[in-house]
């Protein structure tokens, strides 16, 4: 998803995106796809965000909405997921907890 986001973002600055008709995802850059097609609360830009110089990356800056919304906007978990914990949610209605090594 993060090479589609500076992809389009370079497309749109070099003004080739404004003529693209279709876009194909697949694998990784579907996560981005899926929200850009779905959202309806931003504008492009808003939503691409701003291409920053290196010296420009700080954790505030790469995080906020001059990143473009779709960094800095939670479309689909706005909670923090442990990613080394899952419930399995298997069976007779106990809840199992698997870890990931």
């Amino acid at each position: 998803a993060g090479i589609t986001h500076g992809a389009l973002r370079a497309l749109r600055n070099a003004g080739i995106l404004e003529r693209a008709r279709y876009m194909t995802v697949s694998s990784g850059s579907t996560w981005f796809g899926v929200a850009l097609h779905y959202q309806t609360k931003d504008s492009l830009d808003e939503f691409l965000g701003q291409t920053l110089p290196p010296e420009y990356l700080t954790k505030e800056n790469v995080t906020s909405a001059i990143s473009g919304t779709f960094i800095s906007r939670p479309v689909l978990f706005p909670q923090r997921i442990n990613p080394q914990v899952f419930k399995t949610g298997v069976g007779d209605g106990e809840e199992e907890q698997m870890t990931t090594d």
